[in-house]
């Protein structure tokens, strides 16, 4: 599979699915998980995804209303 490594050094950012779309775009019918052992046994770059993380939500107690008609509904168009 010189053509995968070609790929892979050519385009180094782009990892494995990348490479897997154009060798299929190119016209080669290949199986996946095959290709994916060659990726991985040739020690290629694999491209890893960072779990984004979430910013800290700030948790505020509900204000309770001292009587049941101080609390408007939203529902109020027709």
């Amino acid at each position: 599979m010189e053509r995968l490594e070609e790929l892979a050094k050519q385009n180094p950012v782009e990892g494995f699915w990348k490479c897997y779309g154009r060798i299929r775009n190119s016209g080669t019918i290949v199986n996946h998980k095959k290709l994916h052992r060659l990726y991985k046994k040739m020690g290629l770059p694999l491209r890893r995804k960072i779990k984004k993380r979430l910013p800290a939500r700030v948790k505020e107690p509900l204000a309770v209303p001292a009587y049941f008609t101080q609390t408007w509904s939203i529902d109020f168009y027709e």
